[in-house]
This record gives structure tokens, C-alpha cells and sequence, in this order.
């Protein structure tokens, strides 16, 4: 809030300045999901995210097969037709299980971690080539027009709710010429965008959680190692 604060200060302070300061608008927003490289970057990424989220199920499915052999163990610790001796041995071998199953929780949970923030830091660096071709466009536009101020018009990031501009006049509206130096497709991009906002998460600029999960997918706390004979 500070930031965008001091933007609006310092483009009103630059307006004082001049009188002849010339000012132009543009939805930054709409020209990043307009932009032809946009979709290309969010297909690298879902198809990374599958990955991702393959190599995740498979630690979770040897995760299941860890906690079923634990609890039968248990279940024979506790049976009381068997031999006490089995039943020990039983007990021991469910507290070893249960040993591995923690620890096995343990290192998924930082394996899963690890990918999301990969997963992360490839949106972004995806995210900043496309913003380095924007910025170019919007300064040749700006040189060729003769604009001093290009101000950011977009209202609908999660990180920005209220936008720089409140107004601006349409003669000053610069959005479509971006588009069209980017290479990019305006009616596209709208649907694009009232798609991904009915969405949460990511991957350019909407969809699932970065490690492809829900919480109720994440591995449930594993039960209390069973209680040795006489205890």
C-alpha cells in the first residue's frame, strides 16, 4: 500500500511539475495475458506441475502401504487369541512401522516443499521475460506518442485491489496498442481473465495449488505406536 502511495505521489508531484506533462494509461494485466508467450509459459508449467505432482504420489502411495502394514501390526499386538510372544513380537515390529511411517511423513512433506518452490521460481522467471517485453513495447510506444507517464490501470490482481488510476479518460488509454506490439489477442486475454478469476492459486495467473494438492491429500497424522505388553 506504501509503494503504490508513493507511486501516486510522485506521478502527481511529475503533473505539477510540467503543465504539459502528456499521460498515458494501460491495464498491465490484460496485456500479460494477452501476451502469445502467456499461454506457452502456463503449458511449461501445468505440464511441470503433473510432474511434480506424479513423483508426490507416488511417495504418498508407499506412504499408504507403510501405514497399513503398521496398524496390522497392531492390530496383532493387540489381538488376544495369539501367543503372548507373537504378540510382542508384533508390538515391536508396529513400533518400528510407525517409526518409518513419521519419518517417511516427515521427508514427503519436505520433498513436496521443495517442489512447489522450484515450481515457484520458474512462474517467476517465466513471468519476468514476459514483463521485460512488455516494459519494451510500452517504452517505444511512449518515445513514438510522446508520453512522459505510463501509469498501471489494472484492478484486478489479488496483491493489488485498488487500482493507481481511478479514472482516466479514453484518448489516454494506451491497453490496445500495447496488445497489438506484443503480438497479443484482446478478447482473448478478457476471457482469460474472467476465467482465472473464479480460480485461486497460480501458474500465470490462476489454477491449482503449486504442488497440485489439497489439504485433505496430505498424509494424516499417524496413529500412536501401540502400547508394549504390560505397560
Amino acid at each position: 500500500m506504501i509503494k503504490r502511495t508513493l507511486l501516486v505521489f510522485l506521478a502527481a508531484a511529475a503533473l505539477g511539475a510540467r503543465a504539459d506533462v502528456s499521460v498515458a494509461v494501460v491495464d498491465m494485466d490484460l496485456v500479460v495475458l494477452a501476451h502469445p508467450q502467456t499461454a506457452v509459459n502456463r503449458t511449461e508449467l501445468l505440464d511441470l506441475q503433473t510432474r511434480y505432482k506424479k513423483q508426490r504420489d507416488e511417495r504418498l502411495e508407499a506412504l499408504a502401504q507403510l501405514r497399513t502394514e503398521r496398524d496390522e501390526a497392531a492390530k496383532d499386538a493387540q489381538d488376544p487369541v495369539q501367543p503372548e510372544a507373537k504378540r510382542r513380537q508384533a508390538a515391536a515390529r508396529a513400533s518400528e512401522l510407525h517409526g518409518r511411517f513419521v519419518k517417511t511423513s516427515e521427508e514427503i512433506e519436505a520433498f513436496v516443499g521443495g517442489l512447489q518452490r522450484r515450481l515457484q521460481r520458474r512462474e517467476m522467471e517465466l513471468f519476468a521475460d514476459v514483463m521485460i517485453d512488455i516494459r519494451s513495447k510500452i517504452e517505444a510506444l511512449a518515445k513514438e506518442k510522446g508520453y512522459d507517464v505510463v501509469l498501471d490501470k489494472t484492478a484486478s490482481r489479488a496483491s493489488a485491489p485498488i487500482p493507481i488510476v481511478l479514472f482516466s479518460a479514453p484518448e489516454i488509454e494506451i491497453t490496445d496498442a500495447v496488445i497489438a506490439a506484443v503480438g497479443g489477442d484482446r478478447e482473448a486475454a478478457e476471457k482469460d481473465a474472467a476465467t482465472l478469476l473464479e480460480r485461486a492459486g497460480s501458474i500465470l495467473y490462476g489454477g491449482v495449488a503449486p504442488d497440485g494438492s489439497a489439504a485433505s491429500e496430505r498424509p494424516a497424522a499417524p496413529a500412536a505406536a501401540p502400547a508394549k505388553e504390560g505397560e
